[in-house]
């Protein structure tokens, strides 16, 4: 099977996003697909505004409640006051990556048995424009939409959005940390405990009503959670945007794993997830896995989080403002 090359795809971070929506997205001679931008069109990204000058930093009024553990899969609860759903995964056991005789199996998906030994809130949907703005005081986004889910974000960017937001003081109190998703939470949330290639089933024809992908989005993005929801009630895991993970990239661990978190040294870009708007359904589906420099700027990438509390924060779970 062939795989899309995404090189073409990728803008620089010292081009980037922009304080208004730039020209129409256009495919570059030998490219594959759109750019947010490139160099002829001055669509500068904005710099985040400094941390203590955002209204959330100093908002006396605001409270939050602590991230404890969920009952059930799937509960949801609302956290900060960004007004952000979160959904319950609880620990657990499952099959990461696609089997060897799957149609769709890729070498970078061998199989390997993982166990969560602690539960984790994954954002119900993709982190929108809106609650980006208001901690980071700009939006990247090549396709503005209020509830849509913010685009063309680095990686660097993701986690300086975790890092500011684990730091406002409601949050701190609270015991609150909030991270990327490793590659294994991300497509064991994903999954919400089937084994097909999507959360659906093994027909790409259901993304028809779980995601936006490149047959029915128009080219675009769209608001969040207007597809269908998981089994655990996560929205947009297949399609609208590729989604950031905590993880550097390279290959799975050759025996059963215990909360894996990617490899310690070697390849210096980190691993993304679910597809996008762009992609076909195959680059959509629960195992499906790439990899960019944390610096790179796409218009079909955002992300989702993870919320934790602070007893965690010993065993590594706040690990987003590292650099390994």
């Amino acid at each position: 099977m062939m795989r899309v090359t995404l090189g073409s795809l990728i803008v620089a971070s010292i081009i980037g996003c922009g304080t208004k929506p730039g020209p129409p997205a256009k495919t570059p001679a030998g490219g594959t697909g759109p750019v947010a931008t490139d160099t002829a069109t001055g669509y500068v990204a904005p710099e985040p505004v400094p941390f203590h000058t955002i209204a959330l930093a100093s908002d006396s009024s605001y409270t939050s409640q602590t991230a404890a553990e969920g009952a059930l899969p799937g509960e949801v609860r609302e956290f900060t006051k960004l007004e952000i759903k979160f959904c319950w995964c609880p620990p657990g056991h499952f099959r990461m990556g696609t089997s060897e005789d799957a149609p769709q199996h890729l070498l970078n998906e061998r199989p390997v048995e993982v166990t969560l030994s602690r539960g984790f809130w994954m954002q119900q949907t993709e982190l929108t424009q809106n609650q980006y703005q208001q901690l980071m005081g700009c939006n990247p986004s090549f396709f503005r939409g209020e509830h849509n889910p913010v685009d063309s974000v680095t990686w660097d960017e993701a986690t300086e959005f975790c890092r500011r937001l684990s730091e406002l003081p409601p949050e701190k109190e609270a015991g609150n940390l909030f991270r990327l998703p490793t590659e294994a939470e991300w497509e064991y949330a994903c999954r919400a405990g089937i084994t097909t290639e999507w959360c659906y089933g093994d027909n790409e024809e259901g993304m028809e009503e779980y995601g936006w992908y490149h047959k029915n989005s128009g080219r675009t993005t769209h608001p969040v959670g207007e597809k269908r929801a998981n089994a655990w009630g996560l929205f947009d895991m297949h399609g609208n945007v590729s989604e950031w993970c905590q993880d550097f990239y390279g290959e799975y661990p050759s025996e059963p794993a215990t909360d894996p978190r990617g490899p310690e040294t070697g390849d210096t870009r980190r691993t993304f997830r679910g597809g996008g708007w762009f992609f076909v359904a195959e680059y959509a589906r629960s195992a499906y896995r790439d990899a960019h420099e944390p610096a790179d700027r796409y218009v079909g990438r955002g992300f989702r989080l993870v919320a934790t509390t602070s007893p965690g924060a010993s065993r590594g779970d706040n690990r987003q403002s590292e650099t390994r």
